[in-house]
């Protein structure tokens, strides 16, 4: 003879009502999450869309047949209706065959643009910008500028960077592109190294030359890659940062020699 399944009491089965309310919410929440965040990227990916379109005038493309050299550069910037819409603008940092391509600007803190827009609007997706602690005009030996990484969102924002882990990468993307309202740049990569957040690496002033180099060194010691560029003190030099995958609480650093263009 079967035995009888024994009932619930009343203590228990407000138990089980109670962790399936919770697992509902956890469920509806984590879902509610998911679209917020999706929306927030599909908006900001077509803000940014709209803005290069607003932004962008039409200028003679350079030859295909050019070389990595200052004859790259296309500056076909409106910088008159950029920084009419935000005057922090600094300037605008893309690369060839990468999704980077957006505007860079300088900011009071280092925190207000991780998490806002160039029009001033909350986003995750915040804006590319210069460390408060430089001067304007790009006189440092070192300047710094700050990006998100978004690896589940195609790529966006400073994502890319991490890809530098690999020598391939480098050998295809030996330069970016750096334009200002008053000068045109190209930044060629001399290293990328992995760092944590809890790492002292930024640096945006040196007590002599010595000192600068002994920093750079340190870069080209650790290097995930080997560029093709030399270095020397009297250089300047472009520090781009954003969050890693390579490792836990990652940081991808990609110091570059700033290069004025022609």
């Amino acid at each position: 003879m079967a035995k009888k399944k024994k009932k619930l009491s009343k203590s228990g089965r407000a138990l089980l009502d109670a962790i399936l309310v919770v697992s509902l919410c956890v469920a509806a929440f984590s879902g509610w999450k998911i679209y917020s965040e999706l929306h927030q990227y599909k908006s900001n990916d077509q803000k940014y869309e709209d803005l290069r379109q607003a932004v962008t005038v039409s200028v003679p493309t350079p030859s295909a047949s050019a070389s990595a050299d200052t004859s790259l550069v296309n500056d076909n910037i409106d910088w008159s209706a950029l920084q009419a819409m935000n005057s922090d603008v600094a300037g605008w940092i893309r690369q060839p065959d990468t999704p980077i391509d957006y505007p860079v600007v300088y900011g009071s803190d280092n925190s207000y643009y991780l998490r806002h827009t160039l029009d001033g609007e909350y986003s995750i997706f915040g804006t590319i910008f210069v460390d408060y602690q430089n001067n304007r005009g790009f006189v440092d030996k070192n300047t710094v500028i700050y990006g998100h990484h978004f690896s589940h969102y195609d790529d966006t924002m400073l994502t890319t960077l991490d890809y530098y882990n690999d020598q391939s990468y480098y050998d295809a993307h030996p330069y970016l592109e750096f334009l200002t309202p008053e000068t045109d740049y190209l930044l060629y990569p001399i290293a990328g190294v992995v760092k944590q957040g809890s790492d002292a690496y930024i640096r945006t002033s040196f007590a002599d030359d010595n000192d600068y180099a002994a920093y750079v060194q340190n870069f080209l010691d650790n290097s995930t890659f080997q560029s093709n560029e030399t270095f020397s003190p009297s250089d300047q030099t472009v520090l781009i940062s954003s969050c890693s995958d390579l490792v836990q609480d990652g940081r991808y650093a990609l110091l570059c020699k700033l290069i004025k263009a022609d």
